[in-house]
């Protein structure tokens, strides 16, 4: 599961056009701010055959910090994982015009635990 972004872009391992970003992991702390830390490949091919050879962008963080107690933010109605990357594809989206859901593996877990 993750985020395509379908336009050229430049990343420290070359040209890509459909570069791929997913959420390593997450933290939330007691001051309700929702860490993302994530990876950016330069495609989802890239990401399953070569996992630790990470990409990086200028305009692509490696943390994205999202405050959890505001009330556009409620994380409540959605499972943490959903939340998160309809977080992180609005904070690209100030980079980037084409960004598309790759929702393959969350489908998938959600088959598995029902």
């Amino acid at each position: 599961m993750g985020l395509i972004i379908d336009e050229a872009i430049s990343t420290s391992l070359g040209a890509t056009t459909q570069a791929y970003v997913n959420i390593q992991e997450y933290h939330i702390n007691k001051k309700d701010i929702l860490t993302l830390i994530i990876r950016l490949y330069t495609s989802k091919n890239a990401s399953i055959n070569n996992p630790n050879i990470i990409a990086t962008h200028r305009n692509i963080n490696y943390r994205v910090k999202i405050t959890l107690d505001d009330a556009n933010n409620d994380a409540s109605e959605n499972d943490i994982y959903t939340f998160g990357y309809d977080k992180l594809k609005e904070h690209l989206e100030v980079h980037f015009d084409n960004i598309n859901d790759d929702w393959d593996e969350l489908e998938l877990e959600r088959e598995i635990i029902e």
